[in-house]
């Protein structure tokens, strides 16, 4: 058990409904840094206020470092990451 707190983030993306929750995960793993230690899909929504054939998919991040306690500007620098990358692999979007 770390004495140091973490930080937990939600995000519900918006991508096409062909990606798989699994591939989007891996991204998400991939850019987030290694301070992310828990990632779960926790929704996946089609329907009113989402477009055709789009999806959006909620997903719960928990990051925690091992040494210190982590400073809000750098949790927000790795969802930005995941969000770039999202954007950049998968078309995909920030829910608003």
């Amino acid at each position: 058990v770390s004495k140091f707190p973490e930080v937990r983030r939600d995000l519900a993306l918006i991508v096409d409904e062909a990606i798989s929750a699994g591939d989007l995960c891996h991204t998400v793993r991939q850019n987030a840094g290694g301070q992310l230690i828990d990632l779960k899909v926790f929704d996946v929504y089609q329907g009113k206020g989402i477009e055709n054939n789009r999806k959006s998919v909620a997903l719960g991040l928990t990051f925690r470092d091992s040494s210190r306690t982590l400073e809000d500007s750098e949790v927000n620098d790795a969802i930005s990451l995941i969000v770039e990358a999202v954007k950049k692999e998968h078309l995909g979007i920030l829910r608003g």
